[in-house]
């Protein structure tokens, strides 16, 4: 069985939610105070079912693993490390050459991000265009934008550098 929806299986997301959150029976589901948001009126559900969690104020839901995620602050790895360790599920050791891999092409991706981040900040009509088109400043930062020079190997030589 694969391992995620073996921890699925396992474990009672209204127990593991129910730690963080008080919770109150309402019919089939499970209902408490959003931990994302603040509210007066409870708009958290939690689905025992169908193992889904939702939020009718803020529309944040998912899995389990999608709550630890968001309520812990860590990415996919450490919330599925954290609930194998709870639901006694043993996973499958990391390959470190395949990490090794991973751990490459992530940084390839951050440089070339940047790269094209800075392009954008360095063409001024590419910036005009944007303000035009209702995108603040802020905006821009806020989502990293970048832009593509009109040269397919720019990026190349960038990166060889």
């Amino acid at each position: 069985m694969d391992p995620i929806e073996e921890i699925k299986n396992k474990i009672d997301i209204v127990e593991l939610i129910g730690e963080y959150v008080k919770l109150q029976k309402v019919g089939a589901n499970w209902r408490g105070l959003c931990p994302f948001h603040h509210e007066k009126n409870p708009s958290f559900y939690v689905n025992p079912e169908r193992q889904i969690w939702h939020c009718f104020g803020c529309s944040r839901g998912g899995s389990i693993f999608n709550f630890i995620m968001e309520i812990e602050g860590v990415d996919f790895g450490t919330a599925l490390r954290m609930l194998a360790q709870r639901a006694g599920v043993q996973l499958r050791p990391v390959d470190k050459k395949l990490q090794s891999q991973k751990e490459i092409l992530f940084k390839i991706n951050q440089a070339a991000a940047s790269f094209f981040e800075r392009n954008l900040w360095q063409k001024k009509e590419v910036l005009e265009y944007l303000k035009e088109r209702g995108l603040s400043k802020k905006t821009i930062k806020e989502f990293h934008l970048g832009f593509a020079l009109d040269s397919f190997d720019s990026l190349n030589n960038y990166l060889k550098a």
